[in-house]
């Protein structure tokens, strides 16, 4: 068991599906999706028949996820886009027109 500064034993606090909802900003429904998933189940232990969690662990397990995209370039890759369907709308007008 870990010691605290006083040398008494520190037990970490083990949290809920609602105490991994509210730390990530999710309904707890996600939470269980998330536990559920197979490629990446969210990190959780049994404590009788409910689900716990430690904070570390879920720390650790988000850092593991694939990095969110950047807005900068999510606005280039969604003018992209779009540059291709007004590719595409062009030389759909240009067929019409002959």
């Amino acid at each position: 068991m870990p010691t605290g500064a006083d040398g008494e034993e520190v037990i970490e606090k083990l949290w809920t599906k609602k105490d991994v909802a509210t730390y990530l900003s999710v309904d707890p429904s996600t939470v269980r999706r998330w536990m559920r998933d197979s490629r990446n189940p969210l990190p959780h232990r049994y404590v009788g028949r409910h689900p716990r969690f430690v904070k570390q662990e879920i720390d650790a397990w988000i850092a593991t996820l694939r990095p969110t995209i950047e807005v900068p370039e999510a606005m280039g890759q969604a003018r992209l886009g779009l540059s291709w369907i007004e590719e595409r709308v062009e030389a759909a007008r240009a067929v019409l027109r002959h």
